[in-house]
C-alpha cells in the first residue's frame, strides 16, 4: 500500500478537527444551563430559601475555578482522553483510570435522569397515554435521536448544539430582563436565609451538579482546530452560565414563592405563568427543552464515547469503544453501547420512581467528577512545574493560553473540591454508595493489571 494510501486510511479511522471556538463554547454552556437550572434548582430554592442566589453564584466561581486550573493542561495537551490522559501522565495509571472513567461514566448515568426530566417536559405538551407513559416514551425517543445526531458527525451535532445554545442563552437572557423590568415581589426574598448557614451550605452541591458540565470541553482535544479554543471556551462558557443561572434565579424566586416550587415542576415556567401569563410558560417549557436537549448531545454522548474512545485506544476499555466510522469519522459502536446502557437508565428510573433515582445519582455523580478533578488539578499543577523546570519562563507563549492567577486558582480548585465533598457525603447513605462504585473501580482496575502481568497490554502504556 504507497504512503498516500496509508495516511487516507489513518485519517479515516481517526476523529476529525473541526470544532471551532463557538461551537466548543456551546457544548460547554450546553452541558451546563440543562435539567439542572430548570429542574433540580427547585429542591435547591427549597433547601435553603432565597439564599439559594448565593449559593448558586458561589458555586459558579467554585467550578470556575477548577475549570481554569484545567485549562493549562486542555490546551498544552489536547486530548479526547482529557483527565485519563493527563493524570496517567503526571499521576500514575490508577489515577488516570479512575479520572477518565468518573467522569465519562457519571456522564452516562446522568444521560438518564437528563431524559427523564426532558421526557417529564415533554409529557406536559404531548401525554400520550398518560403521565407516567408520556414521560418514557419521550425519553426514550429524544435520547435515541440525540444518539442518531452524534453517529452522524461531530460537524452535525456541534452546529446543532451551538443553534440551540444560541437561542437558550437568547431566551433566558430575555426572561431575566423582562423579569426585572416587569417588576418582582420582595417579599419572596424574606426571610432571606430561613434554614441559616446550614440552608446555603447544602444548596451548594446542589448548584454544583448543574454547574459541571463545563469540563466536557477538556474532551473536545482531538477534534478542535485550535487548542488554544480549549482554554477560552472554558472560561467564557464558566462566566456565562454564571451570568445566567444568577439572573435568573432572582426573577424565579421574585415571581414565585420558593415554598410552591418542586423538582417535578420547572420554575422557570411558573415564573414565566405568573410574569407573562401562559404564553410565557410555553416559551420557559421550550427553553427547558432544549436546555435539557444540549445536556444529553454534549455531555450523557458526546463527552463518554470520546473519552472511553482514548481509553480503548491503549486497551484500558474493550476495543470496541476505539472503532471509528470511515464516513463518519465517530466512534459509532461505542456511541451505541453508551445509548444502550442510558436506556437502561431510563427504565429504571421510571420503575423506581424519576426523584428518587435522580437525586441519589446526582450526589453520587457529583462526589465522582470531584474526586477526578482533584486528581486532575494535582496534574495540572505538575504540569506548570514541568515547563518552569524546562525553562519555560512565558507559560502563555509556549503553549498558547494561561490559567489567571497562578497559584492562587488551582489553590481555590482544590479547597473548593474538598469542601465540595465534605458537603456530599453528609450521610451514611452517601458514603455507602460511593464506596460501592469505588470497590466496583478497583475490581476492574484489578483486571487491567491482570492483563498487563499476562502480557496482554503493555507495562508502560499510558495516554
Amino acid at each position: 500500500m504507497s504512503e498516500v494510501a496509508v495516511k487516507a486510511v489513518k485519517e479515516d479511522t481517526t476523529l476529525k478537527k473541526g470544532m471551532s471556538f463557538w461551537q466548543i463554547w456551546a457544548f460547554g454552556v450546553g452541558s451546563v444551563v440543562g435539567d439542572g437550572l430548570f429542574i433540580y434548582l427547585g429542591q435547591g430554592v427549597q433547601t435553603g430559601g432565597p439564599v439559594a442566589i448565593l449559593a448558586v453564584a458561589f458555586a459558579g466561581f467554585m467550578q470556575m475555578a477548577i475549570m481554569l486550573a484545567m485549562g493549562e493542561l486542555a490546551v498544552g495537551m489536547p486530548s479526547a482522553g482529557a483527565m485519563t490522559f493527563w493524570c496517567s501522565k503526571y499521576l500514575n495509571r490508577f489515577c488516570g483510570l479512575f479520572a477518565g472513567m468518573t467522569f465519562s461514566v457519571s456522564w452516562i448515568v446522568f444521560g438518564g435522569s437528563t431524559s427523564i426530566a426532558l421526557g417529564t417536559i415533554m409529557a406536559y405538551w404531548a401525554p400520550i397515554g398518560g403521565q407516567a407513559f408520556a414521560t418514557l416514551f419521550w425519553a426514550v425517543i429524544w435520547w435515541s435521536v440525540f444518539a442518531v445526531l452524534n453517529i452522524a458527525g461531530v460537524s452535525i451535532a456541534s452546529n446543532v448544539q451551538l443553534f440551540l445554545v444560541v437561542v437558550l442563552v437568547g431566551i433566558m437572557a430575555v426572561f431575566g430582563i423582562a423579569g426585572v423590568v416587569h417588576g418582582l415581589n420582595m417579599d419572596n426574598f424574606t426571610p432571606f436565609a430561613p434554614f441559616g448557614f446550614k440552608g446555603f451550605a447544602n444548596t451548594i452541591p446542589i448548584a454544583c451538579f448543574a454547574f459541571m458540565g463545563a469540563a466536557t470541553i477538556c474532551t473536545c482535544g482531538n477534534e478542535c482546530r485550535d487548542p488554544r479554543d480549549l482554554g477560552k471556551s472554558l472560561f467564557w462558557a464558566s462566566l456565562t452560565f454564571i451570568i445566567v443561572y444568577c439572573l435568573a434565579m432572582v426573577v424565579v424566586i421574585g415571581a414565585v414563592n420558593w415554598r410552591d416550587q418542586s423538582l417535578d415542576v420547572s420554575l422557570f415556567t411558573l415564573a414565566a405563568k405568573t410574569l407573562w401569563g401562559p404564553v410565557g410558560g410555553t416559551i420557559l417549557n421550550i427553553a427547558a427543552w432544549i436546555a435539557a436537549a444540549t445536556c444529553l448531545i454534549s455531555g450523557s454522548l458526546y463527552t463518554p464515547s470520546r473519552v472511553f474512545f482514548g481509553m480503548a485506544e491503549v486497551g484500558y476499555m474493550p476495543k470496541v469503544f476505539a472503532k471509528v466510522n470511515g464516513r463518519t469519522r465517530t466512534p459509532v459502536r461505542g456511541l451505541v453501547i453508551i445509548w444502550a446502557c442510558g436506556m437502561i437508565l431510563i427504565l429504571a428510573g421510571a420503575k423506581w420512581g424519576a426523584s428518587l433515582v435522580y437525586t441519589t445519582l446526582v450526589n453520587q455523580g457529583v462526589v465522582a467528577w470531584t474526586l477526578g478533578w482533584i486528581l486532575a488539578i494535582i496534574a495540572g499543577i505538575k504540569y506548570r512545574r514541568e515547563l518552569r523546570a524546562q525553562g519555560v519562563k512565558d507559560i502563555k507563549a509556549h503553549i498558547g493560553w494561561k490559567q489567571p492567577l497562578y497559584p492562587v486558582t488551582p489553590i481555590i480548585a482544590l479547597a473548593s473540591s474538598v469542601y465540595l465533598l465534605y458537603l456530599c457525603l453528609n450521610g451514611v447513605v452517601a458514603i455507602v454508595g460511593m464506596c460501592i462504585w469505588l470497590a466496583a473501580f478497583c475490581l476492574y482496575y484489578w483486571r487491567i493489571k491482570t492483563k498487563v502481568k499476562a502480557g496482554e497490554l503493555s507495562e508502560d502504556v499510558y495516554f
